[in-house]
C-alpha cells in the first residue's frame, strides 16, 4: 500500500519531501525538468500529454536514483520508500520496494514501478505486480522511444 507523503513548504515551487520517520532530507527538490538537466529537447513523435508523462516520471527516476545513493548499503536490507514512478504531477506516492526489486525495474528503462491506480493503460501495460506496486512498461512507439530517451542512467 502506498504511503503519502508531506510537502516541503519551506522551498518556492512544487518541492518534494519525505516522511520525518525514513530519515530523508532532500532540501529543494524542485519537480521541474531543467531543474536535473532533463530539458533534452522534443522527442520526434510525441504528443505533449506523452512529453509531458515522461518528463515527470524522469524527474522521479533521478529522485529516486539519488534515495538509492543516499542509502548506500543500508537499503540492502529491506524495503526502501521510492516515490511512485507515474508521470502523474501531483502523486506523492511512497512505495515500499528492495533495491533488488527497484534495480530489476530499472533493468530497463521502459519500465517503471508505480501505484495499481496509477497504471495510464494508454501508454502503458501491467507486466508483474506485487501487493505493494505494479511494474509498467511503456508501450511501443512514442511512450517507449520517450521512456528510453530521458532515462538518467542512459
Amino acid at each position: 500500500m502506498a504511503q503519502r507523503i508531506k510537502r516541503r513548504t519551506d522551498f518556492p515551487g512544487e518541492a518534494v519531501g519525505y516522511p520525518e520517520k525514513s530519515g530523508f532530507s532532500h532540501k529543494g527538490t524542485q519537480i521541474a525538468a531543467w531543474s536535473i538537466g532533463i530539458n533534452r529537447g522534443k522527442v520526434p513523435g510525441v504528443s505533449d500529454r506523452e512529453e509531458r508523462v515522461a518528463r515527470n516520471e524522469a524527474v522521479i527516476r533521478e529522485i529516486n536514483e539519488e534515495i538509492e545513493d543516499a542509502l548506500g548499503l543500508e537499503a540492502r536490507k529491506g524495503h526502501v520508500p521510492m516515490l511512485c514512478e507515474c508521470g502523474r504531477s501531483e502523486c506523492e506516492d511512497l512505495l515500499p520496494i528492495t533495491i533488488r526489486e527497484y534495480e530489476e525495474v530499472r533493468s530497463d528503462p521502459r519500465r517503471f514501478a508505480v501505484v495499481r491506480e496509477h497504471v495510464m493503460a494508454d501508454i502503458e501495460a501491467i507486466v508483474s505486480e506485487t501487493d505493494r506496486f505494479v511494474v509498467v512498461q511503456k508501450r511501443e512507439g512514442a511512450p517507449a522511444r520517450s521512456a528510453e530517451a530521458l532515462d538518467p542512467r542512459s
